[in-house]
């Protein structure tokens, strides 16, 4: 039976994951079954396993089960076809609790690692990239505006929210996630990356890479730079950009119309052939202004996840005071 090394890379979003992916896990020789994807089968079947709690897709998958098989099958051909014994798979949608379902997901990808565990001896390793969730609120609420907006309105009804809804401020308690992850999979490793470190200590940022994947970064000791950039500085404070959707009436018809065809069955046999008009008709991303947060927020959130922040520290042995984190 063949053994590999598995390593996973679920986000957080917003915390360096685009610098990793790019720069990084396309990069090592790895398998990689995430982003960057280079299987668009692979991608496909992954986002209709993953979905997200809200969609403006009108032409989604409608069968989890079948879509399941599919991607643990194809994950299993991957690996079977290649004599590399080490894969990757990083994408902030598997345990991503703000616009997908982070929680069930995280026993759904249970269920692909024990269905992999009857072709493969698995060693899993996890790596948690991370950021003070006082400097990271602002970032994804303006990164996923098209969807929060329906929800909180502005950012500081969302923060506000945050302070007071157990629920809602949970998606931001590392120490919580880490425990849920040690308890489901009982991985080989666990590694936490702060995004500040990637920032203002870089060398030492890839040297922990290096050591938890045990490969050489050297090519990337000079090339520190910033991916996926989506805030200017103003009088020296950070606003970031208001990520909207452009939805065309026509694509709420679409959706409409599916939506009272979705169980018919000739619909479900033929759907996939109206994919062109997805694409032609697909929302468009665009920019509606600038966010930003104040000193009293960002202080209030601190104070807030300072008791998460330090259990965490010692479940996973590592240093968050000198970053901020409390």
């Amino acid at each position: 039976m063949k053994q590999i090394e598995f390593f996973i890379h679920p986000g957080y979003g917003k915390t360096g994951t685009t610098f990793l992916q790019e720069k990084i896990f396309s990069k090592i020789g790895f398998i990689n079954l995430g982003k960057v994807f280079s299987d668009n089968e692979l991608k496909g079947l992954q986002y209709n396993v993953f979905r997200p709690k809200y969609t403006f897709d009108p032409i989604y998958p409608f069968n989890l089960q079948d879509d399941l098989k599919k991607y643990i099958f194809k994950i299993q051909e991957i690996i079977e076809s290649s004599n590399n014994k080490r894969v990757i798979l990083s994408d902030e949608v598997i345990f991503d609790r703000i616009n997908y379902f982070g929680d069930y997901n995280i026993y759904l990808f249970k269920e692909i690692i024990d269905k992999l565990s009857e072709k493969f001896i698995v060693n899993l390793n996890f790596i948690l990239t991370i950021r003070n969730q006082s400097d990271l609120i602002a970032p994804t609420f303006a990164y996923n505006y098209y969807r929060q907006k329906q929800n909180f309105g502005n950012l500081n009804n969302y923060i506000n929210k945050i302070l007071i809804d157990k629920n809602l401020s949970q998606i931001y308690f590392y120490d919580e996630l880490v425990v849920k992850i040690k308890k489901t999979f009982s991985p080989k490793k666990i590694i936490i990356l702060p995004y500040e470190e990637l920032s203002t200590d870089y060398e030492n940022y890839l040297k922990k890479i290096e050591e938890f994947m045990e490969i050489s970064l050297d090519e990337l000791r000079t090339k520190n730079e910033i991916i996926n950039k989506n805030h200017i500085n103003i009088d020296g404070s950070k606003s970031w950009y208001l990520n909207d959707l452009k939805i065309s009436k026509f694509y709420i018809y679409l959706t409409k119309i599916h939506n009272i065809l979705k169980e018919n069955k000739f619909y479900k046999n033929h759907h996939s052939k109206l994919n062109f008009i997805k694409k032609i008709f697909l929302p468009k991303q665009k920019k509606v202004g600038l966010i930003s947060i104040s000193e009293h927020q960002k202080n209030l959130l601190k104070k807030h996840y300072i008791e998460s922040n330090q259990k965490l520290e010692k479940l996973c042995q590592i240093d968050l005071k000198r970053f901020g984190y409390h």
